[in-house]
């Protein structure tokens, strides 16, 4: 475990070559918990693809690895306490872990298993309890999925996610279902806000796992939705009358240049994100990506953001602070801590924000070779 902190304090009009800043913001960031920080190798504490974290109430953490399809999990001073699962088809076991969260609706952990087409629920301990099949339609492919005190699901996905295969009548990336996944209850957030979908190289991109983030609030009246390529942009949606509609854009800070430049896949940097289509293989480069959402209270949010020169030599970390109320953006901070020790490879991908809850950040960390779980927590004062 380290234990690092960094107080930020911002009254700027100029931050850096990238943005302009008018608000005083004073942001706190200490990192209170690394796991996979490990001297010696320990097999329960070496992460190889860690993708999804979910908290429960007693600040236990589990964490998804996809690459072994396993799930570890840790009591909230980062000590291993077991793991559970393995690949296969069997009664709590996995094909590809392509979505893990909590159901606070009924205290279970639901993993959302895409190849195997199913979500499987656990208790609080890790005990299988039941599989539940997802619904059909040509395919499903869920890369993200929250629950909301409803007993509601929400995944996102887009279909058709195949080529040749037939549109569906509204495009949307995010569905919702009932507590068995049996029946579709509504759908929102338009895939043309993610991205230039007249951009074969964007468009191919939205529904993988390179689509953004989103999170149900207010007991699933409303949700936030955020694009990976970020262009300055997110979003706030409103259920009225069983009918989702977007309440708010919330305008933040832009990159000052591209936020993306689709380049010739066979010459590649280490560092572009590479794409296979029914075009072929693609590749581009991300200037500005979305990295997390936090609800920080009732009424602010931060969104977090990483943002890279044009040669992708400095990066930087930070976040934008909004009011959802009124759709506000109250100001943006750089946080040095985190924007340190970036090497020239994948825009956003190195540090993901997974899980946040109250004054706590929960994200994998893969600026050091292995991944790391690292838990911070956050303080801020706006003035």
């Amino acid at each position: 475990m380290t234990i690092k902190a960094l107080i930020l304090t911002f009254s700027l009009f100029f931050v850096n070559a990238f943005f302009t800043q008018a608000q005083k913001i004073s942001y706190t960031y200490e990192e209170v918990l690394r796991i996979g920080d490990k001297d010696e190798y320990d097999e329960n504490y070496s992460f190889t693809s860690p993708y999804h974290i979910a908290v429960n109430a007693n600040g236990e953490i589990y964490v998804s690895d996809r690459r072994l399809n396993i799930i570890r999990m840790f009591d909230s001073e980062g000590i291993f306490m077991k793991k559970f699962g393995q690949r296969g088809r069997g009664p709590g076991e996995f094909n590809d872990i392509s979505s893990m969260y909590i159901d606070p609706s009924q205290n279970h952990l639901v993993v959302v298993d895409r190849m195997n087409l199913r979500a499987n629920r656990f208790d609080m301990n890790g005990e299988y309890l039941e599989t539940q099949i997802l619904p059909k339609g040509p395919v499903i492919s869920p890369w993200m999925g929250r629950a909301d005190s409803e007993g509601n699901h929400y995944l996102l996905y887009r279909t058709p996610v195949m080529p040749n295969q037939p549109g569906p009548e509204e495009d949307h990336l995010v569905h919702v279902y009932d507590s068995d996944f049996s029946e579709k209850t509504g759908s929102v957030v338009n895939v043309e806000l993610f991205g230039d979908t007249d951009n074969y190289f964007v468009d191919r991109m939205i529904g993988g796992p390179s689509t953004g983030f989103f999170n149900p609030i207010k007991n699933g009246k409303e949700l936030i939705a955020a694009p990976f390529i970020y262009d300055g942009e997110i979003y706030l949606f409103e259920l009225s009358d069983r009918q989702w509609q977007n309440k708010h854009i919330l305008k933040g800070i832009e990159h000052q240049g591209d936020s993306y430049r689709q380049i010739d896949a066979d010459n590649t940097p280490e560092y572009a994100i590479r794409i296979g289509t029914s075009r072929g293989t693609m590749a581009g480069l991300i200037f500005s990506a979305s990295i997390g959402i936090h609800l920080l209270n009732d009424d602010t949010l931060a969104h977090y953001i990483h943002f890279q020169d044009e040669d992708h030599k400095n990066g930087e970390i930070g976040v934008s602070l909004f009011d959802i109320t009124t759709g506000t953006h109250l100001g943006y901070t750089p946080i040095k801590e985190l924007s340190q020790d970036y090497e020239s490879i994948r825009t956003g991908w190195l540090i993901q924000v997974k899980y946040a809850t109250d004054n706590k950040i929960y994200f994998v960390d893969n600026r050091y070779g292995e991944p790391h779980v690292v838990v911070a927590e956050i303080e801020y004062e706006i003035e």
